[in-house]
């Protein structure tokens, strides 16, 4: 509501409707909702307080990730959102504003408490740089995401789905408490790094240092890994059809190569 009473202040014009019959001559029929989406659009103002807030943190350093992600949520409530305007936000207005950024963990604070298990929120890259922390403590639903430059995607997620169709950066699934992540693409490295539950599937080749200071979960590669696969690994398992490279200082944890079967090195 304080998000209404900003713009209202700003607008005060918003909420006034021409009679009808001056409607019609103008060659427009309108019904009350049209007028408000005509003289004002939500989703614009949201971007624009993103930027504001944005401009006064270092958004682009992972220790700020936490709290932007609460900026989410709270702008959520704020202008009372649904999933659909969440989805048109990211894949519609937001890139008019900004490029590149953690503005991935604002957007998903914002679908956080509004998305339901059985619901999925679609999102397209293809008009962004790069984008940081989508996913960031996802506990439900699914986020489908298509294209490239997806970085910290699912850090710290606790459950649900989350869906690549394209590559992704470094750092999937860091922290993964939970969550199942399937990529038809390739990653980066630092896949799984600390890793403690849920299973990771890339459909492609893995970059450096796979599961490094992983506890718990599985993680599958059906193409080629790196180096320094399951680095200072404690616990959970790696499997990987292709080649790698084992780092020595493995300290727990099981690793499986294909071999016409799964063999446990």
């Amino acid at each position: 509501m304080r998000g209404i009473e900003r713009l209202l202040k700003k607008n005060p014009n918003i909420l006034s409707i021409e009679p009808e019959e001056i409607l019609q001559k103008k060659g427009r029929k309108t019904l009350y909702g049209d007028k408000i989406t005509s003289d004002f659009d939500k989703l614009n103002e949201i971007a624009r307080e993103f930027v504001r807030k944005a401009s006064e943190i270092p958004h682009w350093r992972m220790k700020y990730l936490e709290k932007i992600y609460s900026m989410g949520i709270r702008t959520a409530d704020e202008f009372s959102v649904t999933l659909d305007e969440v989805e048109r936000l990211f894949n519609e207005v937001m890139f008019r504003y900004v490029r590149g950024g953690l503005f991935g963990a604002f957007i998903t604070g914002m679908y956080s408490s509004i998305i339901k298990r059985d619901e999925t929120i679609h999102l397209d890259l293809s008009n962004y740089f790069s984008v940081s922390g989508i996913g960031y403590r996802h506990s439900k639903g699914c986020v489908e995401i298509r294209g490239d430059r997806a970085y910290y995607l699912g850090a710290e997620a606790e459950g649900g789905e989350i869906t690549v169709r394209g590559n992704t950066g470094n750092y999937l699934g860091k922290e993964n408490g939970g969550c199942r992540i399937t990529v038809y693409g390739n990653t980066r490295n630092w896949t799984g790094k600390k890793m403690k539950d849920g299973f990771i599937l890339i459909k492609g080749n893995a970059g450096d240092i796979l599961g490094e200071k992983m506890s718990g979960g599985e993680i599958v590669v059906e193409g080629n890994a790196g180096y320094w696969v399951g680095d200072d690994m404690t616990g959970g398992i790696i499997r990987i059809k292709g080649d790698f490279f084992l780092s020595e200082d493995i300290r727990g944890g099981e690793i499986y190569r294909w071999e016409g079967r799964w063999v446990r090195i």
